[in-house]
């Protein structure tokens, strides 16, 4: 980690814009006024002026700065005077006072999903998979559509559909393209597949598992369910619950036509 913190290589403005905007977005909905992502907006300023503010306010961005950090310890960043990490250090002070309670909430879940997961035994016995273990599994499903807003959501996204997304917003957030793929998009095969979505069923912590077609040959990463998905976390139903997953040729297109890596692209599909 120190490692990472003392490289010299240069932080990407818009994506750190773009990812402290969301936050405050977020913060905005859900958390009281005085939270310090609210408080650290100005009167009247919207999420993404507030986090250009503060990060280009910053002196994160240089190298010695940061080493500087690594080296004086709390005593140094608390009297570095640099208006992003006084919000990181109000924001864990926050963090810290929420801890407990939060612990609380947990415990009281863990009582409540022991006792429904009794209650599901008692009716149905050995006919219900047993709860995951941090095991190895597989859970099978389709890919397909679902009912969304009186109509369908598709079964497949493409990369058509990522840049719509960011024209039809005017590129701002949180459909912000990076200008690395504006740059690429004479170049990118506009109909090949980035998301797709199946009825498997998983649950928070599997984000990152492979998905693989019947042949067993690798064809996306899992890494999100949609809202309706949210009540299989009790008891499943896929019906409209549904997987979200990124899809391997998606993958592929974005490493050989926005990134350019080609080498690595011909390891992942051995062709060497």
């Amino acid at each position: 980690m120190q490692g990472r913190l003392s490289d010299a290589a240069e932080f990407p403005m818009d994506q750190s814009v773009g990812m402290l905007a969301g936050r405050m977005m977020l913060a905005e909905k859900w958390l009281p006024a005085d939270a310090p992502l609210n408080r650290a907006r100005n009167p009247g300023e919207s999420p993404e002026a507030a986090a250009r503010r503060l990060i280009q306010g910053s002196q994160i961005g240089d190298p010695a700065f940061r080493q500087a950090m690594i080296e004086g310890g709390p005593e140094a960043i608390a009297n570095a005077n640099d208006p992003l990490l006084d919000l990181v250090v109000e924001m864990r002070a926050a963090q810290a006072a929420a801890l407990p309670g939060w612990g609380q909430v947990n415990a009281a879940e863990d009582v409540q999903n022991e006792r429904f997961a009794q209650a599901l035994f008692a009716v149905y016995g050995t006919d219900l998979p047993p709860d995951a273990t941090f095991t190895l599994r597989i859970t099978d499903g389709v890919v397909g559509r679902y009912h969304y807003n009186e109509t369908f959501a598709p079964a497949a996204t493409s990369i058509y559909g990522f840049y719509a997304r960011a024209t039809e917003f005017e590129n701002e957030m949180p459909w912000t393209m990076p200008q690395s793929w504006w740059d690429a998009k004479d170049e990118i095969d506009m109909s090949v597949p980035i998301n797709f979505v199946s009825t498997n069923d998983i649950t928070g912590g599997n984000s990152g598992s492979p998905v693989i077609n019947r042949d067993a040959q690798f064809v996306g990463i899992a890494f999100d369910g949609n809202p309706e998905s949210l009540p299989n976390e009790f008891f499943f139903a896929a019906v409209d619950g549904r997987t979200v997953s990124v899809h391997s040729a998606g993958i592929i297109e974005a490493l050989k036509s926005v990134y350019h890596a080609d080498a690595l692209v011909k390891e992942i599909l051995g062709t060497n």
